[in-house]
């Protein structure tokens, strides 16, 4: 009967310490940012032009006047590059490979390609 109750405690104190601090949301990266006044958060393509893996996407504070060209991710707003340009995913010579963690959204007619950032539950830090 102790090995049990002992098993249980042990148990509950685990998962509560796998889910308390360490935690950090993956719904929408830019939660945890606290960027200065007069700028919002976003993702960005991460800087890796000479590796053939996907680049990762990491956050960066810019002007709040740069409003999404096309705002149809559920998370977030689309990838930007390093000039702050929106990343286009579609068809032609300009297209680019999304980032690690995220995916193309595109109009059937051609009207948007943008990728946008893939919903994850939580990742361990």
């Amino acid at each position: 009967m102790k090995t049990s109750i002992f098993i249980i405690w042990f148990m509950v104190v685990y998962i509560v310490h796998v889910y308390a601090s360490d935690e950090v949301p993956l719904d929408n990266p830019c939660e945890a940012v606290e960027c200065p006044e007069g700028t919002h958060c976003r993702l960005q393509r991460g800087d890796c032009h000479r590796s053939k893996k996907r680049c990762p996407v990491v956050t960066v504070c810019v002007d709040k006047a740069l409003k999404a060209i096309n705002p149809v991710c559920k998370t977030n707003l689309p990838i930007i590059d390093s000039k702050n340009k929106e990343l286009f995913c579609g068809r032609g010579k300009q297209r680019v490979r999304c980032p690690t963690k995220t995916k193309c959204i595109f109009h059937m007619r051609n009207k948007f390609a943008v990728c946008c950032y893939k919903k994850s539950r939580y990742i361990i830090s």
